[in-house]
């Protein structure tokens, strides 16, 4: 697997875990320090081509907010996200940043372990994919909320 491959998959693995997973994190970070000579153009046309640059670009800007990691800012402008989404994006790692715990990331309730907690921890993922991928993930969800109710 080349490099751009590996960081790709790293980003797409990141965003299942809602981005903050320290691991993916450092994974991300490790892959783009290690590989110097990473081919930015190959990550950004890829990305492109499997439709999940919103993705990649998510997983860049919180690798670079939480660990540090360097990479050319070109990418990031490379990867054609929309400003609405880009402004959304930003909102909610900007709030995560400033209220980060790990409490705050683990999404049930302590007191109540089967009652869910929200937060925007669980927003960013959405906000992330196109609004076809959003409804495809939603609509399964609310079908079943009404079976249940009726």
């Amino acid at each position: 697997m080349s490099p751009e491959d590996m960081l790709i998959a790293s980003c797409i693995n990141s965003c299942r875990k809602r981005f903050f997973r320290l691991k993916n994190l450092c994974d991300i970070a490790e892959i783009i320090n290690k590989y110097s000579d990473l081919e930015w153009e190959t990550v950004v046309t890829k990305s492109k081509e499997y439709h999940c640059n919103n993705i990649i670009y998510t997983a860049l800007l919180v690798t670079r907010m939480t660990l540090g990691c360097e990479f050319p800012e070109r990418v990031l402008n490379d990867l054609t996200v929309t400003s609405v989404k880009s402004l959304i994006i930003l909102y909610i790692i900007h709030n995560l940043n400033q209220h980060i715990s790990l409490s705050s990331l683990y999404p049930f309730s302590l007191e109540n372990p089967l009652e869910r907690k929200f937060n925007l921890s669980l927003v960013l993922p959405y906000a992330t994919y196109s609004w076809r991928q959003v409804l495809c993930k939603i609509i399964p969800k609310i079908r079943q909320l009404f079976c249940k109710i009726l």
